[in-house]
């Protein structure tokens, strides 16, 4: 399953709702929770012992001034080819606005 996060997690389920081998994508303000120094970090880095990967556009994170050292380790970095190939590889699709 593919979710698309584009709000904090800041009083969210969106983390409980996740199951196993999932795929997640960080947009606009969602990116900000992917900071390794950030109150989500510990929580984000759970999800990669459920075998989830969590993904952020590398166009967002330079808008948002994020560093790649800043970022919790194991945050895959994409582009728009990738989320396309995505979209494909996922045939349920959830959207968090």
């Amino acid at each position: 399953m593919l979710h698309m996060v584009f709000q904090s997690l800041n009083d969210n389920p969106i983390l409980e709702r996740l199951g196993s081998d999932n795929d997640v994508i960080f947009f606009e303000k969602a990116i900000f929770c992917l900071s390794k120094k950030g109150k989500f970090a510990d929580m984000l880095m759970t999800q990669f012992q459920y075998g989830n990967r969590l993904y952020v556009f590398k166009d967002d994170i330079e808008a948002g001034g994020i560093t790649l050292d800043e970022l919790i380790a194991g945050v895959i970095v994409i582009d728009y080819a990738d989320w396309v190939d995505l979209t494909v590889q996922n045939s349920v699709i959830q959207s968090w606005t």
